[in-house]
């Protein structure tokens, strides 16, 4: 899949999870369950199979959100995944257009796909977890646009993903291209001119800010965002010393990130 084509079902994919799908038809499908996941299925060796990674891109995401006592799924409710067995099944459960792979429902904080869907384990389910993730910590406070989506596409797996937007992001700065950090922090939508930009360039401030300074930070980070904090009072408070002026010394260490890192 091309990052065009990968970012275009993230942005639409956006504007469906906001709100709730048709209910899943009942196909009789057996219930898998394992850890915090309880995985409808017809094909019990992938569902066994995508419990268990499920289970590592919960860890993972919680690792790096690296916020103390936030463990969704903990009392005994588990997330529901619903993996149809085609992708007209899938369709007709949840009324999700033909190109879409993956669906999820803030509203009844479950997943849905189908077996064959392309790169579900590595790259669409952490992806959609993600943004579940931040919608159950920010409880009714909206997640800021570039962090929402900029979190979601750090956490996909797959390396040919991952590589292609890595090398996007740093050929933005040889013809200083990229969307200056004042700007990107404050978009509410994604900008139909940029759409492959704000993508790559959200992931990587994702990624310096998590890989380049440590797991608590980035956490009270998040915490400052969820109180009400704008970005660049969150910055400061969070990181101290490192961001001192806020939005400006992040974008000053992240284009140093992407030129070492990338």
């Amino acid at each position: 899949m091309s990052i065009k084509s990968s970012i275009r079902l993230m942005a639409v994919l956006l504007l469906m999870i906001a709100g709730s799908a048709p209910q899943a038809a009942s196909q009789d499908l057996e219930i898998f369950k394992r850890g915090h996941f309880e995985i409808y299925h017809n094909n019990r060796s992938m569902a066994n199979k995508l419990s268990w990674k499920a289970e590592y891109h919960y860890k993972r995401i919680l690792n790096h959100l690296g916020i103390k006592g936030f463990q969704p799924w903990e009392s005994g409710n588990k997330c529901p995944i619903y993996i149809y067995e085609t992708k007209s099944d899938y369709m007709q459960a949840t009324g999700a257009p033909e190109w879409s792979q993956g669906l999820a429902e803030f509203k009844n904080l479950k997943f849905s796909s189908y077996e064959n869907a392309d790169k579900l384990p590595e790259n669409t389910l952490p992806h959609e977890m993600t943004h579940m993730f931040l919608f159950l910590f920010m409880e009714k406070n909206p997640v800021p646009l570039w962090l929402n989506e900029g979190m979601a596409q750090f956490e996909e797996e797959d390396k040919k993903t991952n590589y292609r937007r890595k090398r996007f992001a740093k050929s933005l700065l040889s013809t200083s291209s990229f969307i200056p950090l004042d700007q990107l922090l404050s978009l509410t939508r994604v900008p139909e001119d940029n759409v492959e930009l704000f993508y790559a360039q959200s992931a990587s401030v994702v990624d310096h800010l998590i890989n380049d300074n440590l797991r608590a930070n980035y956490g009270r980070f998040l915490t400052g965002v969820k109180n009400g904090k704008s970005a660049e009072d969150a910055l400061k408070e969070s990181y101290q010393w490192k961001y001192k002026n806020g939005v400006a010394d992040l974008e000053k260490r992240w284009l140093e990130f992407v030129r070492k890192k990338y």
